[in-house]
């Protein structure tokens, strides 16, 4: 899916950690509260340096592990954003639009 890092919703996300350990540098970021969301960079890209860029995603769910979520909120379901590349062409949605819907704390 294509996606559109726009800066309202990049700015939602604090750094977490980052893990090379496949080869593959991957970077975690963390929404800010009340937001349930995880956004993983791979292959070295740096999500503030893709704000504005359309961009390769798969999007799914995840029962967030404590070193890349919040306090508290290891183990509930969060949506998790893993950006592979930049990309071209049009994006069919935007970061903020898939903050919109994700979980929130408090709820399932």
């Amino acid at each position: 899916m294509l996606l559109l890092i726009d800066r309202a919703g990049a700015e939602q996300f604090g750094y977490r950690t980052r893990d090379s350990g496949s080869g593959d540098l991957r970077r975690y970021y963390c929404a800010s509260a009340p937001v349930r969301a995880i956004v993983v960079c791979r292959h070295g890209l740096e999500l503030r340096q893709l704000v504005g860029q359309v961009v390769d995603v798969a999007i799914g769910n995840d029962r967030g592990w404590r070193d890349f979520v919040r306090e508290g909120n290891a183990g509930q379901r969060h949506t998790k954003v893993t950006v592979y590349r930049r990309a071209k062409g049009e994006a069919a949605r935007t970061l903020s639009q898939i903050l919109a819907v994700a979980p929130r704390d408090g709820a399932g």
